[in-house]
């Protein structure tokens, strides 16, 4: 008797949720019913709040499912869809400021207000990466390409004999007082401001990150600082070309904790990855993260890896990185990899993770060259892909045993030397599709070799 009464209360309730819900407006199937309705109000309360705000942005975060009255109730940007320009428009409207769009008039009447009194949208270009990087990525392109044997380097030819902070920070785009950088190249992104809006492009594939540099006894905080994304690497299995994702891996120098704000709560880093062994590790950042993420790195006293030498040391610090980077990205977490000053020990962590996922060689070497404009390089420490021991790395490369089943290629040698260590197919072909745009050809369907 007990359990049947307490069925019949549960279907009571059931019964009552439903028909509560039924009466909500704007949920009825076919066109809804309009009359009340009022531009800004996304839960069709009558009244137009901040918490109509929050409700946009967290549809756009995927959080609830808008209705269809609340898609046409809050473009109020008078857009095909819902966009954070919306939220922001309501928020202006709110706190009487200038805003663009038409908040809190009935839906009825909202087109025939005069579109004049929508601010235009305005869409802006710019080159956000510095112009003498771009002179010599462009010139490095077309010697480099032509030159397998790496003879020569062009690099010194644009990088000042001095280095200049502003060539590895982005140029910003200043509207309306306020200043855009860090932005995601060639993607259009939104934006609004007191007196414009519409999206802002940032030209060119390289991306520096505006990071804030400081002075310290053992290496600057915060130098050298870029997203690997942007750069190509072959050609997918549908047969599109593919390039590496934005926003998953970073490389750099020591971080600036000062710097917390842009790299874990801007750009979403999660990960860190030390390549620093601890007796040159700082005391406040000692085995830890200065930005309080997850932390991987090496917990040898004094062995550092410089390309690809066969002893256990070498080995043991190659398994952790590389598990370090395949684990955090396969799990969506980017991952900030850096040195002291983001060169040396970086750039050769740099260039097996980027021919693992199929960057060209001369792609590389750009990328391994480009710290040349953070820290001016002299003769006792060259870091030109022309050098003896930048080309004794990558002859140590194509000189990995080939995997069953994998042609000849330095990509492929490099999958070779990921699967040396241990780790699987599966594993490598979760790490390239992490962090690629397009669809990378599977090693899975490729090699028979398994470990």
């Amino acid at each position: 008797m007990k359990r049947a009464g307490m069925i019949t209360v549960i279907m009571a309730w059931l019964l009552l949720i439903c028909s509560a819900a039924a009466m909500v407006p704007g949920v009825a199937a076919g066109d809804p019913d309009r009359s009340g309705w009022i531009m800004g109000d996304y839960n069709n309360d009558g009244a137009v709040t901040i918490m109509d705000a929050t409700r946009i942005q967290r549809a756009l975060a995927g959080l609830i499912v808008p209705d269809e009255g609340s898609l046409i109730r809050c473009r109020v940007l008078g857009g095909d869809t819902l966009s954070i320009l919306d939220a922001t428009c309501i928020q202006r409207y709110l706190a009487a400021l200038p805003h663009e769009g038409r908040v809190n008039v009935p839906v009825d009447q909202a087109s025939e207000i005069p579109e004049a009194s929508i601010a235009p949208t305005e869409q802006y270009e710019w080159h956000q990466c510095p112009e003498a990087v771009r002179r010599y990525l462009e010139a490095a392109e077309e010697v480099y390409r032509n030159d397998p044997d790496y003879t020569c380097s062009v690099i010194l030819d644009y990088a000042p004999s001095t280095a200049n902070d502003s060539n590895t920070k982005p140029v910003g785009m200043t509207i309306d007082g306020v200043t855009f950088c860090d932005n995601v190249p060639n993607v259009a992104e939104p934006f609004a401001t007191a007196n414009a809006r519409g999206t802002l492009t940032a030209l060119d594939p390289l991306r520096w990150i505006n990071t804030t540099i400081a002075l310290h006894q053992a290496y600057p905080r915060g130098s050298n600082t870029r997203d690997i994304g942007g750069w190509s690497c072959g050609v997918g299995s549908d047969g599109e070309p593919c390039t590496v994702k934005y926003g998953m891996i970073y490389r750099g120098g020591e971080p600036n904790a000062a710097d917390r704000e842009l790299m874990v709560e801007k750009l979403g880093i999660r990960s860190e990855l030390q390549l620093l062994p601890t007796m040159e590790q700082t005391a406040d950042r000692l085995m830890q993260s200065v930005w309080g993420i997850d932390w991987y790195g090496n917990d040898t006293y004094n062995v550092s890896v410089y390309g690809i030498i066969d002893t256990p040391e070498y080995a043991y610090l190659w398994k952790k990185y590389l598990s370090a980077v395949f684990s955090s990205t396969a799990s969506g977490k980017p991952i900030y990899i850096h040195c002291g000053i983001g060169a040396d020990r970086t750039g050769s962590v740099m260039v097996m993770l980027e021919a693992i996922l199929g960057v060209p060689e001369w792609e590389i070497a750009q990328d391994y060259e480009l710290t040349n404009f953070a820290f001016y390089q002299d003769a006792t420490s060259p870091r030109r892909r022309n050098t003896d021991a930048y080309k004794s790395y990558m002859n140590a490369i194509k000189s990995v045993p080939l995997a069953e089943g994998l042609s000849d290629t330095f990509e492929n040698r490099a999958i070779s030397f990921a699967l040396s260590l241990g780790f699987t197919a599966e594993q490598i072909d979760a790490y390239r599709s992490a962090c690629t745009d397009g669809n990378p050809v599977q090693i899975t369907e490729l090699v028979s070799h398994r470990q």
